[in-house]
């Protein structure tokens, strides 16, 4: 452009950006061709202003503005602008960069990161080399890491040991290409806690296509699996009482179900024995670890009273009870998992 705001030069990037030919463009002003009209008095004021003292607060700075392209729509360009003597006489250059797309690109991502960090799920990113990359609030709140202490681990922090094989197969699947919807697992938490958790996973591809890592969206089921097991339990027990003629021929075969659902070790029903003057334990059913054998056979010797011991203070509240153990002589199968404490429980009927 020269001193009279006329363009000199048209390059055919520029002929590709704003869609006028060179032969259109050069010997216009460039106001009235690539500005838009709210721009244009300052655009000549700026202009008019260099000429006079020779200063112009734009030269040598990169800075984003509206251009105007041919057919009447705006862009966003990045603007650099030069100023060079010829004859004693100003020529401006300016380097234009079409950045519109690219600011689109932005917004959608700052969109996209607000719902993220906003979302009632727990939402994270993983690579292919199944390392956590981004870890959003609800993650934090679900599993109890925060983004910082999580970020850069491998997902299988989160993932039981009997567990592992299912993530593998899921990894090869999405490097595949395709989505896991609404599968159903077990996460622990930073406590060791186990949750049942909902995920739905998916492929993220670059620019080319190809998959670069995975996005899980993992939604807390716990209640809705202990629901399920409950109603699911009930009914066995239901079935299986309503098929005896006594609580003692089908007494193991509940315990069993019952303790089957939540992955207990041990189970016992104690009646209160008016002989005895206490509660005594009928009937038992546990898993074959010798440990928990001597465990049963201790509790066929105990006489409680009816405000001692678990059995005890259960009947004496006539409701059901559940206790978190610091130290529990009989741990879950899958205590063994980092070496979480797990709750046993004890109902009365």
């Amino acid at each position: 452009m020269d001193a009279t705001g006329c363009i000199r030069e048209f390059n055919p990037a520029s002929e590709r950006v704003f869609g006028f030919t060179r032969s259109e463009a050069v010997g216009k002003e460039l106001a009235d061709l690539i500005i838009p009209p709210r721009f244009r008095e300052r655009h000549r004021q700026g202009l008019a202003h260099y000429l006079k003292t020779g200063q112009g607060p734009l030269l040598g700075k990169l800075i984003e503005i509206a251009a105007l392209r041919r057919d009447g729509t705006e862009i966003l360009v990045a603007l650099a602008i030069n100023a060079t003597e010829i004859d004693g006489s100003p020529i401006f250059t300016a380097y234009l960069r079409d950045i519109t797309e690219q600011k689109r690109a932005e917004e959608a991502n700052r969109r996209l990161a607000a719902i993220i960090e906003s979302s009632g799920d727990a939402i994270m990113s993983i690579n292919l080399d199944e390392t956590i990359t981004t870890w959003n609030k609800e993650a934090e709140r679900l599993f109890g890491y925060t983004a910082a202490e999580i970020t850069g681990k491998p997902i299988t922090v989160l993932v039981p040991p009997d567990r592992q094989t299912e993530e593998l197969e899921i990894m090869e699947r999405i490097r595949h290409g395709e989505r896991v919807i609404r599968y159903e697992t077990v996460h622990g938490r930073k406590d060791g806690t186990p949750l049942d958790i909902s995920l739905a996973v998916s492929p993220i591809n670059d620019e080319s296509g190809h998959v670069i890592g995975a996005s899980k969206i993992a939604r807390d089921v716990t209640e809705r699996v202990r629901t399920d097991r409950r109603r699911a339990t009930q009914y066995a027990v239901t079935n299986l009482l309503a098929g005896s003629w006594t609580l003692a021929e089908v007494a193991t075969q509940i315990l069993e179900t019952i303790a089957s659902s939540g992955d207990w070790a041990f189970a016992a029903i104690w009646i209160y024995d008016r002989a005895a003057g206490g509660l005594r334990c009928r009937y038992v059913w546990h898993e074959p670890a010798e440990r928990v054998k001597k465990f049963a056979d201790l509790s066929f010797l105990i006489t409680l009273p009816e405000s001692q011991g678990l059995p005890g203070r259960v009947w004496n509240s006539k409701k059901p009870a559940r206790w978190i153990c610091l130290s529990p002589p009989l741990p879950r199968r899958d205590q063994q998992y980092n070496g979480a404490v797990q709750p046993q429980c004890c109902r009365a009927r």
